[in-house]
């Protein structure tokens, strides 16, 4: 299913994103640079960790991922129910259709206006799209208004967003400003609050992850460097819980 075309606000975005926006080269990416793939890896698993927490035994869950990309993350969901993946890049769903070997739901959609009744879902995830967020006609708010609109009630919405605290997100800052672009949009607890102010919600929990990796400012590592990574940032999270490279919030309805 498509989204329809004759939005005014989509055709903008289907021009900006959909053509640059490569599945090839972002795969690549991350399997080339093993640190983006273990902060990828461990952002997986702690979505995946909050998700099997909140959800009842036997319970087959309604999943929604929105800006599913190639795929990366809904493959890991496929287990736990029915999945529905939604992405503005028609090339990334098609890429994301052969990792999932078309086991889960994809549609093109504006992640702002999301195509589905209200109280749809039992989880909503989304990972690296608000960052990506930074047009003049972008509104990160509307986008998490929107999860949580078609989220059930009682149920997760959980999303990751990048930090201030990494040092290629500084750098790449520091660039868009040199280039005069728009730089990518990180964010600070302090921002998460305001974004999800006025919201009616049971709780939201916002922690750090992946602390050790903000003093990395390459992106490749070996095996063992990695294990060594791992083991650190499991203490690190602990003692410093709103601090890290990504932060991950969950917000139960």
């Amino acid at each position: 299913m498509t989204t329809n075309h004759t939005n005014p606000r989509l055709k903008r975005l289907l021009k900006r994103y959909g053509k640059e926006t490569s599945p090839i080269r972002w795969d690549f990416f991350v399997g080339y640079r093993p640190l983006v793939r273990y902060r990828m890896e461990r952002q997986i698993k702690k979505l995946l960790g909050l998700i099997k927490t909140n959800q009842q035994s036997d319970q087959e869950l309604n999943l929604l991922d929105v800006g599913c990309g190639t795929g990366r993350y809904i493959t890991r969901f496929l287990s736990l129910g029915k999945t529905v993946g939604v992405d503005i890049s028609k090339s990334m769903l098609q890429q994301a259709k052969k990792n999932t070997n078309g086991r889960a739901t994809l549609m093109q959609a504006d992640a702002e206006n999301l195509p589905f009744e209200n109280n749809t879902f039992d989880v909503v995830t989304c990972s690296y799209l608000l960052e990506n967020l930074n047009g003049p006609e972008d509104n990160p708010k509307k986008v998490i208004n929107e999860m949580y609109r078609v989220t059930k009630n009682k149920g997760q919405i959980i999303f990751t967003v990048e930090t201030w605290y990494l040092m290629p997100n500084v750098i790449s800052y520091v660039m868009s400003f040199l280039k005069r672009k728009r730089p990518l949009n990180f964010y600070s607890v302090k921002k998460i609050k305001e974004l999800t102010k006025g919201m009616d919600f049971q709780s939201i929990k916002i922690r750090g992850l992946s602390p050790i990796t903000v003093f990395f400012p390459w992106a490749r590592a070996s095996l063992s460097m990695i294990k060594s990574i791992e083991r650190i940032d499991n203490k690190l999270e602990k003692f410093i819980p709103f601090f890290g490279a990504q932060l991950i919030v969950e917000i139960k309805k």
